[in-house]
């Protein structure tokens, strides 16, 4: 854990287009795990406090409880919620953690501005939703092409990190020159304050002459992307959670723009947002609770409609490759008392969880 922190910190300060919420899921995790491991509790009792430490850690970063929670118990299966057990505990562990951190950080929301208009009639916006979460399906597939694409040329390189890592920052740097200045805003770093950016710019209505800037917004979502694919893939760590979300607002918008107008733009953009990240994340419920949360909004129906039609429509994507039915034999009970030895096991599932490459 200690050496994943330090890695994830070098790639957030310099630039990397992956968050700090993976590294936080894996420390906090892995000290649930360790606390186990020390009490010698059974199976399940370690489980439980290892969600439970991944539950803490998406609370407070992202300052929504309840959605870093129920995020938590959706990641390790591609099938949604399966450790219903832990649910108390884990929305427990993220109420306090988001205490204490607005003790420190004071949070505020909404935090996502994307225009007030909420005067929709959710009946007539129902088919726009099941439209976006379809392409964000789609959005999806093509990021694991890129993703496993990649993989399979950095493959070559495992003995040779220092290298992976230097090429790996040369290709950021380089893709950071080719963002269209039409934009704006930048492919490095993990996506959060572009985000908030561009729902700020968004919603006070500055942006003229949408058509033009559609198709740069499309080439930004499109290297963002592939900038989250080469650092990950480069031996960096760090989560996807929002450089996906911000992809997803590109695309939203876009949407929004090249259809005249007749896809409201709140819905174009959360729609989008929400059916991008399930599509890799498999996280329905918990990404459309964070969304509801950050940005305040009324359209939390809407966006379950794109949510579980991503979901659905998603379910051959396979990025995250931990992801699987806790019936299948890597989650086969155990009864006796748990060894320390089992913790470099649980280690390694955890970095997977929390959506880091299967290396």
């Amino acid at each position: 854990a200690p050496r994943m922190a330090l890695i994830a910190f070098v790639s957030i300060l310099f630039g990397g287009s992956a968050g700090p919420e993976a590294p936080l899921v894996q420390v906090i995790g892995s000290l649930g795990s360790a606390l186990g491991d020390r009490l010698r509790l059974s199976n399940d009792e370690v489980r439980i406090l290892t969600l439970s430490g991944m539950a803490a850690a998406l609370g407070a970063f992202f300052g929504a409880p309840l959605a870093g929670a129920v995020f938590a118990l959706e990641l390790p299966h591609q099938r949604g919620l399966e450790f219903f057990e832990a649910l108390m505990p884990a929305v427990l562990s993220a109420s306090v953690a988001f205490v204490v951190f607005d003790a420190f950080v004071p949070v505020s929301h909404p935090l996502l501005h994307f225009g007030s208009d909420l005067s929709i009639a959710y009946g007539s916006a129902v088919p726009f939703a099941i439209l976006l979460g379809a392409l964000g399906a789609a959005i999806g597939a093509c990021f694991q092409i890129a993703f496993d694409g990649l993989g399979s040329v950095t493959r070559r390189f495992d003995e040779r990190p220092v290298l992976l890592a230097t090429c790996g920052g040369a290709l950021l740097g380089a893709i950071a020159l080719l963002t269209p200045r039409a934009t704006g805003m930048t492919t490095l770093f993990w996506g959060e304050p572009q985000l908030v950016h561009f729902s700020t710019q968004l919603a006070s209505g500055n942006v003229t002459n949408l058509g033009r800037v559609a198709l740069p917004w499309l080439a930004l979502a499109a290297l963002e992307l592939l900038s989250i694919s080469i650092t990950l893939r480069s031996g960096f760590r760090g989560g996807f959670i929002f450089p996906l979300l911000f992809v997803g607002a590109l695309v939203g918008a876009a949407a929004h723009a090249l259809s005249g107008g007749r896809i409201p733009l709140p819905v174009a953009v959360m729609c989008t947002m929400v059916a991008v990240n399930v599509a890799v994340t498999k996280t329905p419920l918990g990404t459309a609770i964070l969304l509801g949360t950050l940005s305040g909004t009324a359209l939390l129906p809407l966006i379950l409609v794109a949510s579980l039609t991503s979901f659905f429509l998603a379910g051959p994507v396979r990025v995250i490759r931990s992801q699987r039915s806790r019936t299948e034999p890597d989650h086969v009970e155990r009864t006796e008392p748990r060894r320390h030895t089992a913790s470099t096991a649980l280690l390694a599932e955890q970095a997977a969880r929390a959506g880091l490459p299967p290396t």
